[in-house]
């Protein structure tokens, strides 16, 4: 961890604050259930992918998830273990029915904010920044740069939804 964050600890002389007490709720929120990514956008226009001769300016970027993870199960456990269950659809190259990674919430309080430490779509630990939580679904973002012009930024968000 970097940057003023910490990991989540509580014990007998350890005060709450707003941003604990909202990461436990997220931490209870999460356990036991397991989401799916249903919409992903960036805040302005990008050129999401770089490496072609297409250059885009978009913000919807709902083509650009990966099909083999609409079919995973990934149950955030207690334990904070997160077995991947790949279905019918596998990350190519990949196998594997189950592959077992791991999440954590965490928090700044210098930017009073809180993270969830998740997947990228390569099944990679990512951490992503929460916007909000409600009944079925969580809202958080990653910041993007462009690889071509690191000039250009947007944050993108992924809604994921609970199954």
């Amino acid at each position: 961890m970097k940057d003023g964050e910490i990991t989540i600890y509580h014990g007998p002389y350890h005060t709450a604050t707003a941003l604990d007490i909202k990461a436990d709720s997220l931490n209870d929120f999460l356990v036991g259930k397991h989401f799916l990514p249903v919409d992903f956008y960036a805040d302005k226009p990008i050129d999401y992918i770089e490496i072609n001769s297409t250059v885009l300016a978009e913000t919807d970027l709902n083509k650009y998830v990966m099909n083999y993870i609409k079919d995973d199960v990934i149950p955030f456990n207690q334990d904070h273990s997160l077995p991947v269950m790949q279905n019918a659809l596998k990350m190519p190259g990949t196998d594997s029915v189950v592959l077992n990674r791991t999440w954590s919430i965490s928090t700044s309080k210098e930017k009073n904010e809180l993270y969830v430490h998740y997947l990228d779509y390569y099944y990679e630990p990512l951490k992503y920044t929460v916007v909000e939580f409600k009944n079925d679904y969580f809202l958080a973002y990653v910041d993007w740069t462009s690889k071509v012009d690191p000039t250009k930024t947007a944050k993108l968000y992924t809604k994921f939804q609970k199954q």
